[in-house]
């Protein structure tokens, strides 16, 4: 664990030396701390969006974050102190920035920390959906020279925070699921998606020597495949949860095959139309095919991640905004760009908000 001395030493390290994190939730701290398993771990820094929420993180928790795992692990339960950081108290030029926020926090999130943005800035996206690239790329950079480097991660964990057990502190996160994860550099112009280049990233690195995050760097082609493959993943497994307000592994009922195949065909077709880059890739052929993403998606929700509670059912339950306009809801405005319809994503996405609505009314009440 790092000590009170490790981390006020950190403070002089560069920001050369230093990642930094932004959004503090399951998978930022899951990534945090597989990083911080190395004997000699880098800096880790966690971005928080206002200075309150920084010294909370500091005082009443310790700045400490502690990961309960649900599956046979030598270490069951682990904890780490970290830096952390807001707009305000972050003043030092910003080299490498993992971003784990919710989708639709990406542009927000990002906005007061840009000044210390360069192109010379490696970000790492770990999120759930599609969109958030060419989002930033048109409203944040739409010049292409001044675009920082962004790298796209896919990750397959199954991770959610929870409380500590009482008596503790810290921030809780509850890894319930092994997984992988994904990473490849994305080309600063889509439209012209280069081959990628050796990149010597340090960073990019040591994620692939943690060995607890299953890491592999790829080309952005495979890695949109794989991103593509976790994408039909969430707008399944995560749709249907929220909706249903239970456990990923409780959807092994009947109607939940039919469901995902319905969902999965009329996305696949959206997807292949909309991103020619994916039917000149070998992996689609496989990886992408249908019926094995039916089987996959079920495998993963059941038995993989089963007692996972997915992140846009935690939204529901907790009354936040979900992430459906960039799931589901992304299936049904590219099928509208192209001329067509989406309607089972359609209904799927009205279901996921009407389960919020249905939960903000019954807590008002």
């Amino acid at each position: 664990m790092l000590t009170r001395s490790s981390l006020q030493k950190a403070t002089s390290i560069s920001s050369n030396n230093m990642i930094h994190i932004l959004g503090a939730g399951a998978m930022g701290c899951l990534v945090a701390q597989e990083l911080s398993s190395f004997p000699t771990p880098p800096a880790v820094t966690l971005l928080f969006r206002n200075e309150e929420k920084s010294h909370t993180f500091r005082t009443v928790q310790d700045s400490t974050i502690q990961i309960k795992r649900l599956f046979p692990s030598e270490q069951p339960i682990t904890k780490y102190q970290y830096l952390a950081s807001s707009p305000k108290e972050q003043t030092t030029p910003i080299e490498t920035l993992f971003v784990s926020t919710k989708t639709y926090q990406t542009k927000p999130a990002l906005e007061p920390y840009l000044p210390l943005i360069t192109p010379q800035t490696n970000i790492l996206l770990i999120q759930n959906g599609l969109g958030v690239v060419e989002e930033l790329y048109r409203d944040v950079w739409p010049d292409i020279s001044q675009r920082p480097q962004l790298w796209q991660g896919v990750i397959n964990h199954g991770a959610y925070l929870e409380p500590v057990a009482a008596g503790e502190v810290g921030l809780g996160v509850t890894h319930a699921g092994l997984g992988d994860l994904f990473i490849a550099r994305v080309p600063r112009d889509l439209a012209h998606p280069e081959k990628d280049n050796e990149d010597q990233a340090v960073w990019a690195d040591q994620l692939v020597s943690a060995e607890g995050l299953v890491c592999k760097k790829l080309q952005y082609s495979d890695l949109l495949v794989k991103q593509v493959k976790k994408f039909i993943v969430n707008i399944c497994v995560n749709s249907s949860t929220a909706i249903l307000d239970c456990l990923n592994g409780e959807v092994a009922v009947e109607g939940t095959e039919s469901l995902y195949r319905s969902i999965i065909t009329e996305a696949i077709n959206v997807l292949f139309t909309t991103k020619p880059i994916l039917s000149t890739n070998e992996l689609s052929q496989t990886e992408l095919d249908i019926e094995k993403l039916v089987s996959f998606v079920i495998e993963v929700a059941t038995v993989w991640h089963g007692k996972n509670s997915s992140s846009m059912r935690q939204d529901t339950v907790n009354l936040r905004d979900t992430e459906v306009d960039y799931l589901t809801g992304f299936i049904v405005t590219q099928a509208q760009e192209i001329g067509s319809t989406a309607p089972v994503c359609s209904v799927v996405s009205d279901l996921v908000r009407m389960r919020l609505g249905v939960n903000r009314i019954r807590a008002s009440a």
